[in-house]
């Protein structure tokens, strides 16, 4: 999540926004409430807006 928080802030829209995807993906699996989803997913959020 680290390397894609970093692509992110690189380039946004690298490879069609594939990094937010990705992340976007992995909130999926890990479940919504999940600790690590609701941290990165706060950098995520920071970073984008």
């Amino acid at each position: 999540m680290e390397e894609l928080l970093k692509i992110l802030s690189a380039d946004k829209h690298y490879r069609d926004e594939l990094a937010r995807k990705m992340m976007l993906d992995i909130f999926s699996i890990v479940g919504k409430h999940s600790p690590v989803a609701d941290q990165y997913r706060d950098r995520l959020a920071r970073l984008l807006f």
